[in-house]
């Protein structure tokens, strides 16, 4: 049996006879080349590769085969067994640092997973330094776009931006389709957390378009996920959820990241619309997925996310668990982002329980922070809220300006005893609201946006005078005591605050 056959038939049995080193790389070529569509068969070749250099003297035999097994932890969602595979084969290239450079394009998204961010970006440092010395800007640009994704990891984006431009120019410059498409898509993650949908759906599409010509059936689900969770935050709800539903079913073995940020996707978007109930299940499911990797900064996330969705259904005391939890996991987590989202949910825990200085100083903390374009609203609707609570109305017209929520912009003009400046900004909230209900696909969903608007609902009816206004905000708030009435559970029997009123 020649060596190809012995591949070709699973590389099961004795090995034939043939050079080490041959040997080695034609079974790391196999695994390269199955590992997007048969993660199974990958593993088993890179665990053969693993065995058979180990009988060899070679370090750098040794080093390939190493790197090979962290490619397929990497992939299986186990980033901390590849870091450690990484770190045996730097040590085992130590005298070849070409080799080390080409590590650290892998090692870099690794050692993000597990928060080493520092580590990281030296690495890539140290790569992209050897590929300028040997003139090779093709993998110096592979470096840069995973340094890119680490950015974007700690929520850092128009670096991000700034970095996967540069590496896409390169990349379309050598015409290295393969490596373009990857980087676009997740360049397109990018564009999302800035708000950029339409530019984030054209990346998406180029890249889906050249995963299906390669075949390349596990990037092609990557894509069709994150347009499924673009969708969700353009309001296409419905959409987004049949899309993920059906999406489930393709899942391969072990696409373990995969599998908990698709639900954590779900749990944001769901939380945004109001559809509270589903939010908690989506991170609770989040949360198994993410224990069994262990990976601290997800499971930090998906306990926020369930933490934010106790609130928003009146239960401080079960919420108060997750955001504890939540905060052990994300405080040393750089990302600014997601530090003030949590401040925003400490901030509404504070506020339930009837701790208003408090809040005040989280959502103080939070306004600091750096965080994302599509996060801003949020943080600055709750501290306008407080500013509003404690007649700061000079601090709160200095944060609404001319671009903030126009509900609270309505509700300082008519604490300005400006009425007809309230009516304005109120029929414009009002008209924002409608345009997110054309994007609604059933009735429920139209109940629980309204259920999320509820303040700026409440609001818009304050700012209005004319009684035909006032009764199309009447119909809508009725609409969300509906909503309200469809989260509960069947276990609750205490009518919250505020329901009785609607009813």
């Amino acid at each position: 049996m020649t060596l190809a056959e012995w591949i070709a038939a699973g590389a099961d049995g004795p090995a034939p006879p043939s050079p080490l080193a041959e040997r080695v790389d034609a079974l790391i070529a196999a695994a390269m080349d199955s590992i997007r569509g048969d993660y199974a068969r990958a593993r088993h070749y890179a665990a053969v590769a693993s065995q058979q250099a180990q009988k060899s003297r070679d370090a750098v035999i040794k080093g390939k085969a190493a790197r090979m097994t962290g490619h397929v932890h990497l992939l299986g969602g186990k980033a901390r067994p590849a870091v450690k595979a990484y770190e045996r084969a730097w040590a085992y290239f130590s005298d070849t640092p070409i080799e080390q450079a080409h590590t650290a394009v892998a090692m870099i998204q690794a050692l993000a997973y597990i928060g080493q961010y520092d580590r990281g970006f030296r690495i890539a440092e140290a790569a992209v330094a050897i590929y300028d010395a040997e003139g090779d800007e093709l993998r110096a640009a592979r470096v840069r776009a995973n340094l890119a994704n680490a950015l974007q990891r700690l929520d850092r984006l128009e670096e991000a931006r700034v970095t996967y431009q540069a590496a896409i120019g390169i990349l379309a410059q050598h015409r290295a389709q393969a490596d373009l498409a990857i980087v676009m898509r997740n360049y397109a993650v990018c564009l999302m957390g800035l708000a950029d949908f339409a530019a984030a759906e054209e990346m998406y599409a180029i890249a889906r378009e050249a995963f299906v010509a390669e075949s390349s059936h596990l990037l092609v689900l990557e894509v069709d996920l994150n347009r499924a969770y673009l969708h969700g935050r353009q309001g296409l709800v419905r959409e987004a959820l049949v899309a993920y539903r059906e999406l489930r079913a393709t899942f391969p073995e072990d696409a373990g990241f995969e599998i908990g940020h698709c639900l954590l996707d779900q749990a944001d978007f769901l939380l945004e619309s109001g559809l509270w109930t589903d939010a908690i299940e989506a991170a609770n499911q989040a949360i198994h997925v993410f224990t069994r990797l262990s990976s601290q900064f997800e499971l930090g996330k998906a306990h926020l996310l369930r933490g934010m969705a106790h609130l928003r259904r009146g239960q401080a005391a079960v919420a108060s668990p997750d955001l504890a939890e939540a905060r052990r996991r994300l405080r040393r987590e750089p990302s600014q982002n997601w530090r003030a989202l949590l401040l925003t949910a400490q901030a509404e825990l504070d506020r339930a329980r009837g701790r208003p200085r408090a809040a005040m100083r989280a959502m103080e903390r939070a306004a600091r922070l750096d965080s994302i374009p599509e996060r801003r609203p949020l943080i600055l609707r709750t501290l306008v809220e407080l500013l509003f609570a404690s007649g700061d109305l000079d601090r709160a017209a200095a944060a609404l300006a001319d671009d903030g929520d126009p509900a609270q912009r309505s509700q300082l003009a008519r604490l300005q005893n400006q009425p007809d400046r309230a009516a304005m900004l109120a029929r414009q909230a009002l008209a924002a609201y409608d345009q997110q209900l054309d994007r609604a696909e059933s009735t429920g969903l139209r109940r629980s946006m309204a259920a999320a608007q509820e303040k700026a609902l409440r609001e818009a009816f304050r700012g209005l005078a004319d009684p035909a206004e006032r009764q199309g905000v009447v119909s809508r708030l009725k609409d969300q005591a509906l909503a309200e009435l469809i989260q509960l559970p069947a276990a609750l029997t205490e009518i919250p605050a505020g329901l009785a009123e609607y009813r």
